[in-house]
């Protein structure tokens, strides 16, 4: 629950992909706090039923996906992607490459993941402490923000510099 509000705060959509089935993933998501009364728990028979228009109007509203193919997580990954979001998509299986693929980023999870897995993934995680994960998403946010800032600083100076040196060289010209 505290991993869930976590997600929240660092303004992350959390979306859990189980092989539980749907009843048992709909009383695990409201029981974490997951699903609201807005979010919908959806199977992956109903995906395979589906085209990719219903699953892009639907995949915004499903805080939990039951008894998933890696085949279905991939049209999953691919519609958020489509609408603009930026997917991270954690796996330990070679069915879950295309998943990677089709993310922004692939985080290779587990002390049991297989080694493909670990060389096609973005990044690798020993420990599947989602918390952690949080924590490295929060502190490279806050990296990229302070490099972002270093970067407008040296234009800056630049700039200043640029235009202190056309000053003076217009102004005592030999």
């Amino acid at each position: 629950i505290e991993s869930i509000d976590y997600c929240r705060r660092l303004a992350i959509k959390p979306v859990i992909i189980t092989e539980d089935n749907k009843i048992a993933a709909n009383s695990f998501g409201k029981k974490m706090g997951i699903l609201n009364q807005n979010d919908m728990v959806l199977s992956g028979v109903e995906i395979d039923n589906m085209d990719d228009g219903d699953i892009e109007k639907v995949v915004e509203k499903v805080g939990i996906y039951s008894k998933i193919s890696s085949k279905n997580k991939w049209k999953i990954c691919r519609e958020f992607k489509r609408l603009g979001y930026n997917v991270a998509v954690t796996g330990n299986r070679f069915t879950d490459l295309p998943s990677f693929r089709a993310s922004k980023i692939g985080i290779a999870t587990g002390k049991e993941c297989t080694q493909i897995t670990k060389n096609m993934a973005d990044i690798f995680i020993k420990d599947k402490n989602f918390v952690k994960l949080l924590s490295l998403i929060d502190k490279s946010r806050k990296l990229i923000r302070n490099i972002n800032n270093i970067i407008f600083f040296n234009i800056i100076i630049s700039i200043i510099e640029f235009l202190s040196i056309t000053t003076i060289s217009m102004f005592f010209k030999h």
